[in-house]
């Protein structure tokens, strides 16, 4: 009886050893974009385009109190030359990162 019960222990201890070897750990994604055109030009749309990896969540802000998106790679229009700084923030289940970018938009 106490051989089978060292067997049963020893096969639950390799059993969780296992378990916890096997699970991945997830990274934090990475937060890079570019844009186009550039300069932007006002009343046209620019191409946001997220660059970066891994991401599964996105969250755009435009510099312009006026603008927001959720979307991967969202077109954005402002309607006022000037300088604007665009933020953005991705996530997935290993984190989140931010990052941003001031750009020029023009007549």
């Amino acid at each position: 009886m106490k051989t089978l019960k060292l067997l049963f222990f020893s096969f639950l201890i390799a059993l969780t050893v296992s378990a916890i070897s096997c699970k991945k750990e997830i990274s934090s994604p990475t937060d890079t974009f570019s844009y186009s055109p550039n300069p932007g030009k006002a009343g046209s749309g620019i191409q946001f385009n997220y660059t970066g990896t891994g991401a599964t969540s996105f969250s755009w802000t435009f510099g312009d109190n006026a603008g927001s998106a959720s979307s991967q790679n969202p077109v954005y229009t402002y309607a006022n030359p000037g300088f604007y700084t665009v933020t953005l923030t991705v996530s997935n289940a290993g984190g989140s990162a931010t990052t941003s970018q001031t750009i020029t938009v023009t007549q």
